[in-house]
Parts: structure tokens; C-alpha cells; sequence
């Protein structure tokens, strides 16, 4: 009790309060003196003991579980996106090439077909120069 009044009497001491208000305070700030001076000296920066409401263990176990298995799914989701992306660019290179050997094969025809037609069209002027 007599540190209990020692705190009572520095926060009297520093502040305006009055020993009542005091023992209201310090419940209020979990016996933190400090807490209270800070308040009373600068009320804007108050902190709500509110927001850090303690957590049980299983709750704290269930959140760190959720964390890791967001991760997990977040590293997942990426992964598969990136895999996607490669197989329609491995896709992609693919419909191109046959496009391209397509084409090759299709010029490969066709000059194969006009150089068969330019022999044939030889052959039949010779034969046409022969018989006359």
C-alpha cells in the first residue's frame, strides 16, 4: 500500500488531479503512472488500453494458423498465375511456328510447282522446236 500512495502522491505531484481522480486514473492505465502523466500532460496522443484487449492462446494459435495458410494460399495463387502465363506464352510460340512452317511449306510448294511448270513449259518448247 505504501507504493501504491507514493504513486497516488507523484501523479497528485505532476498533475492537477486529486487523489480520488488519481486512483481513477491509475485504474484506468493499469497502474501505469506514466500513462497518466502523458494523458494528462498530452490528451491527444491517448492510448486505448481498448484496442490491445488480450488474446487467449488458442485465439493467438488460430491467428497465427490463418496467417500462415493466407500465405500459403497467396504463394499458391502466384505460382499457378506464373504457370498460366508461361503455358500461354509456350502457346503462343507454338501457334506462331506452325504458322511459319505453314508458310515455309506452302512457298516450298509453290516454288517446287513453278519450277515443275518452267520444266514442263522447256520441255514442251523443245519438243515444239524439235518437230518443226
Amino acid at each position: 500500500m505504501e507504493s501504491d500512495k507514493e504513486i497516488i502522491n507523484i501523479i497528485i505531484r505532476q498533475t492537477n488531479y486529486d487523489e480520488n481522480e488519481a486512483k481513477q486514473k491509475l485504474i484506468e492505465y493499469d497502474n501505469n503512472y506514466l500513462e497518466v502523466i502523458k494523458n494528462y500532460i498530452n490528451p491527444s496522443k491517448i492510448n486505448n488500453n481498448n484496442n490491445n484487449t488480450k488474446k487467449t492462446t488458442n485465439q493467438l494459435m488460430y491467428g497465427e494458423f490463418r496467417k500462415l495458410m493466407d500465405e500459403a494460399s497467396r504463394n499458391h495463387r502466384i505460382q499457378k498465375e506464373k504457370e498460366d502465363k508461361i503455358n500461354q506464352l509456350i502457346q503462343k510460340l507454338k501457334d506462331e511456328n506452325t504458322s511459319v512452317n505453314a508458310n515455309e511449306n506452302a512457298n516450298e510448294n509453290t516454288s517446287v510447282n513453278a519450277n515443275e511448270n518452267a520444266n514442263e513449259n522447256e520441255n514442251a518448247n523443245e519438243n515444239a522446236n524439235e518437230n518443226n
